[in-house]
């Protein structure tokens, strides 16, 4: 039986086709022909991250227009003018420095659980926090801002809120005990302080005990106070259950006091330094 030439060109056109190279001009021609999905998205995301950009500029920069807004700019100018821009500078470069040091601290805390989001993001979260608390009135606002970046990081809330209740213990703690150092070498030169001492005493005493059931609450003691927090009604012994769970991370973590207390320490010179030199920079 023999093929006509129709009948040759049809199976030469079969053998093409089952050849690999066809194949992948083929699967080229049909992933050409369907429509790009990607990209929509890829400029829709690109859309979003510029618009929150702009965004977070605006407000950036109305926050800034608002503080100005009160504020006599030929005084500042003025200032501006006699002050040793050298001083200004160092006095930056002190502030830049008191942030890397409280994200070190809270990167130490943040570590009891195995949270360890790095310098470089804690340092980020600590500038921005430092930003928005110049339009809140305490520092909880910016502490918000930090628990949430560390809750991004990995901690739980419970542990995050923890964290940064040791962390500003830890500060109240130092900042204490220099008000009792500076009122007994200083306080016979502003007349009677014996009230003061007392306050701040009594303030460190309090402070000192905090830490103490954070880190050093022995079992006998643990026992004896979930005990008596069993006694409350229902509702407040849940939660006094619930708080006592929340603070054992750092029960028996005398390293980490140590390592938070000696940044505790250098940060709060570190402040006590910057307003020095902001003074000397401008005459005061």
């Amino acid at each position: 039986m023999t093929m006509d030439s129709n009948d040759t060109r049809r199976f030469a056109d079969r053998s093409r086709q089952q050849t690999p190279a066809y194949a992948g001009r083929e699967g080229e021609q049909s992933a050409m022909d369907k429509p790009d999905i990607a990209a929509p998205r890829q400029r829709r995301s690109n859309l979003r991250t510029t618009l929150t950009w702009l965004l977070r500029a605006a407000i950036s920069f109305g926050l800034i227009f608002y503080i100005l807004w009160g504020t006599e700019v030929g005084e500042v100018l003025a200032a501006i003018r006699v002050a040793d821009l050298r001083l200004i500078l160092l006095a930056l470069g002190l502030q830049i420095l008191g942030a890397l040091i409280m994200a070190m601290r809270f990167g130490i805390l943040l570590a009891v659980r195995d949270t360890r989001p790095g310098l470089a993001y804690l340092f980020v979260s600590t500038m921005s926090a430092a930003f928005f608390r110049q339009f809140l009135p305490s520092t909880l606002g910016g502490d918000a801002l930090r628990g949430y970046d560390a809750w991004r990081a990995g901690a739980s809330k419970g542990f995050a809120v923890l964290a940064l209740f040791v962390d500003r213990l830890l500060g109240l703690a130092v900042m204490t005990a220099f008000a009792v150092l500076a009122i007994a070498l200083f306080g016979s030169d502003r007349g009677d302080m014996s009230g003061a001492y007392r306050w701040a005493i009594a303030g460190l005493i309090l402070v000192m005990i905090a830490l103490g059931l954070l880190f050093y609450l022995p079992a006998r003691q643990k026992g004896q106070l979930s005990a008596l927090a069993s006694r409350l009604p229902a509702r407040l012994s849940a939660l006094a259950e619930k708080l006592g769970q929340i603070a054992t991370p750092f029960h028996g973590k005398g390293g980490v006091l140590a390592k938070s207390a000696a940044l505790t320490l250098v940060l709060q010179v570190n402040v006590v330094l910057f307003y020095w030199v902001v003074a000397q920079s401008l005459g005061l």
